[in-house]
């Protein structure tokens, strides 16, 4: 039986194998610290690009929905010229029913300023088109329209100048 030393008393069978336990010399342990050292580095490095890559990625993430939301406000902002625009369109033609030339210099003023408005945050069509309405609305004479090709005689006309306006402009919200 063994003791504990692991020395077999009166037994037959001959002793185990002892357990030897050897020290590494000066030249075996030369690249421990090399090793060690590496093993950190490498861990540090892949710890570094990690957080860059996750904070790149979390930055181009932020970055398009910034641009989504920028491109969201600007929308809101061109229909709400637009539709601005349009009302004021309006308020010519009613002028000109009323027959108040005073209603109907400021309803002018307010289409042109509109019109600027428009030519400030549209595409070269709807530019196009907001100044062939408001020259037609404004300027009648100056563009050769006669009473009954006015935009306002009647509402046929108004809605083909209004048309040709929408036409252009529908395509800048898809």
């Amino acid at each position: 039986m063994p003791g504990a030393s692991g020395l077999v008393i009166g037994g037959s069978k001959p002793p185990a194998a002892a357990h030897t336990w050897a020290v590494a010399n000066a030249t075996d342990r030369s690249n421990t610290p090399t090793v060690v050292v590496v093993v950190a580095v490498v861990g540090l490095l892949a710890t570094v690009g990690s957080a860059a890559l996750g904070g790149f990625w979390a930055n181009r993430n932020v970055e398009r929905q910034l641009r989504a939301e920028r491109a969201a406000e600007i929308q809101d902002q061109r229909r709400e010229i637009y539709l601005g625009y349009l009302r004021t369109t309006t308020d010519v033609c009613d002028a000109i029913t009323a027959g108040d030339q005073a209603d109907l210099d400021r309803a002018a003023v307010e289409a042109l300023n509109h019109q600027a408005r428009v030519m400030l945050i549209a595409g070269s069509e709807v530019q196009t088109a907001v100044t062939e309405f408001t020259n037609a609305l404004v300027f009648p004479n100056q563009v050769g329209l006669t009473e009954q090709e006015h935009p306002c005689a009647n509402a046929e006309n108004y809605v083909e100048y209004q048309r040709g306006f929408l036409d252009a402009a529908l395509p800048e919200f898809r």
